[in-house]
């Protein structure tokens, strides 16, 4: 059996960026190049560590995905450096940074030419990428692996990616927090728990961070969805006018109907004929209104923020605890280094359980 040709680039990104990750992989696959990224490579129960280490020294070059969540990552620093090391002066070509969002580039990677994607559409981004890479690029003398569902790279992403830059078709989320940190547990445990049952609720205090972890997971995995929509259900009366500025959000004939009744009805009938939805449900204290009022047995996914502790009536619970001292310290250096601001953190006790420290510490609020 021939020996396997050497990848030609290794993907390094943070998992905020995988949708760009995965789209641009797939792009450089398209064009020819064997490609390494940690969604198609890695597999489960592996060691992570060891599979970067192995990555970064079989392939032929290292392609950084940068935007301000991978600066603040210390594996993404570990990877560039190590590629950064082999090639200090950059006669070879071994670090390509692709920018995918507005930031600076901070020292010795500011030196380095990189790749700009910032809000190009997605057939310059696509023109751009490629036109930046090295040049005299080796094809292989043999057809390349056909990329489908067969090929074990590419079960974490059986379809071709979207485009990262294009919201889905229907989307009423809050802006992402640029200053999101941490909390890549959680985020990885609902991702789990959406796709294998459809329904998950973040269970914890008020004030600790629920509805930003819901918010960043929707801008995070928003490619997976035809549509994402947010509202917010701590009352009745919230939960009617979110349904109605769902029904605006679609276009539906009944959104101004005069019983607001059928516009719920209308919104609850859409769900059930669609699929690939995302519905957060906000503020979700009262199990027994959201689970008479929402589409529980849609085809879609139904993610929940709540301070109820048992919850297995409607979803499977998440657990959001305390940010740990280690996650609070990375969005503290983290929101200084945006802002030029020092703000002082109190560690004093409270009757929600710390949650007093993490808003001083600038913990994005506000929260369920």
């Amino acid at each position: 059996m021939p020996e396997a040709a050497q990848p030609h680039f290794f993907v390094s990104y943070t998992s905020a960026d995988r949708v760009w990750a995965e789209w641009i992989a797939w792009q450089l696959e398209e064009a020819g190049y064997q490609v390494k990224i940690q969604a198609w490579d890695f597999s489960p129960g592996g060691n992570f560590v060891v599979e970067m280490q192995k990555a970064t020294v079989e392939c032929e070059r290292t392609l950084a995905v940068l935007s301000p969540n991978y600066f603040s990552s210390e594996f993404a620093e570990a990877e560039w450096t190590a590629a950064f090391r082999l090639d200090s002066t950059g006669k070879n070509e071994k670090l390509i940074p692709v920018r995918i969002e507005d930031c600076q580039l901070p020292g010795l990677l500011g030196s380095i030419i990189y790749i700009d994607l910032v809000e190009l559409d997605e057939t310059t981004a696509r023109e751009r990428l490629l036109a930046g890479l090295p040049k005299g690029r080796r094809k292989p003398s043999t057809v390349p692996q056909f990329p489908g569902a067969s090929d074990a790279r590419l079960t974490a992403s059986a379809a071709k990616p979207e485009f990262p830059g294009v919201l889905p078709q229907y989307w009423s989320v809050p802006v992402r927090n640029r200053l999101f940190t941490g909390r890549e547990d959680v985020l990885e445990k609902l991702h789990g728990e959406l796709k294998r049952d459809g329904r998950a609720a973040l269970s914890g205090l008020g004030g600790i961070g629920k509805t930003q972890i819901a918010i960043e997971y929707a801008h995070r995995y928003r490619n997976d969805y035809n549509a994402v929509l947010f509202i917010r259900t701590d009352t009745e009366m919230a939960l009617t006018a979110g349904m109605v500025e769902v029904a605006g959000v679609l276009a539906l004939p009944e959104r101004d109907a005069k019983n607001q009744k059928e516009t719920v009805g209308a919104v609850k009938r859409w769900f059930l004929v669609h699929d690939r939805w995302l519905l957060i449900a906000d503020n979700a204290d009262d199990l027994a209104l959201v689970k008479n009022v929402l589409p529980f047995d849609g085809p879609g996914r139904i993610l929940l923020t709540t301070r109820v502790a048992a919850t297995r009536d409607v979803a499977e619970a998440v657990k959001v605890e305390k940010m740990e001292p280690e996650e609070r310290t990375r969005f503290l250096l983290r929101r200084t280094a945006r802002t030029g601001l020092w703000a002082p953190v109190s560690t004093q006790q409270s009757g929600d359980g710390g949650a007093r420290a993490e808003h001083q510490a600038g913990w994005p609020g506000p929260s369920a």
